[in-house]
């Protein structure tokens, strides 16, 4: 299956999750042919329990240094409001993850140390190409895996300094093991 958009409203993916918990995307296309496109991919409103699986996720480069020229792969927004329910239980696997600002980005919790925290973040066995800032940016989460990726960094970072991998307010246990990254 393939499923092409030229534009989303803002913080919505091709396939935008939103409050949704059980999903499994599996063996899909899903391709933006404008920066005008935020995410491939995107979980909203507690959507937990979500499986990512041997999926093409393709965005285009951004071509500035404008920080909203295009958008990331796969996206997930917590609000910052208290009581928000969190983002847990996120698998993304065997993936090809092409372009965009960043490749995966993950946020489990409303991003401040005195909100509550999502669990339960996988990022397992992904080819992540270029971005224009980081391939896996996970922030926010309690329990986390980052295994046997690989990044291959060849785009422009327009001033920004490119990450393979960047987390922010992880709660163990976590691991990052065996990941190839190309800069």
């Amino acid at each position: 299956v393939v499923i092409t958009s030229d534009k989303t409203e803002r913080d919505m993916g091709i396939i935008a999750l939103m409050g949704a918990d059980h999903v499994t995307l599996e063996s899909l296309t899903v391709k933006a042919s404008t920066k005008d496109v935020h995410a491939a991919v995107s979980l909203d409103k507690g959507s937990s329990y979500t499986t990512i699986r041997n999926c093409h996720l393709e965005l285009p480069i951004p071509t500035s240094h404008n920080w909203q020229d295009g958008g990331d792969v796969v996206y997930t927004n917590s609000s910052s409001k208290e009581g928000t329910p969190t983002i847990n239980y996120t698998t993304v696997e065997g993936c090809k993850v092409i372009g965009g600002k960043i490749g995966i980005s993950l946020n489990g919790g409303q991003g401040g140390v005195k909100y509550q925290t999502g669990k339960g973040i996988t990022v397992r066995n992904n080819d992540i190409e270029s971005g224009m800032s980081k391939a896996i940016y996970i922030t926010d989460v309690e329990g986390f895996s980052v295994e046997g990726n690989r990044v291959d960094a060849n785009g422009k970072s327009f001033g920004y300094d490119y990450q393979g991998f960047d987390g922010r307010r992880l709660f163990g246990p976590g691991r990052i093991a065996n990941n190839v990254i190309a800069l």
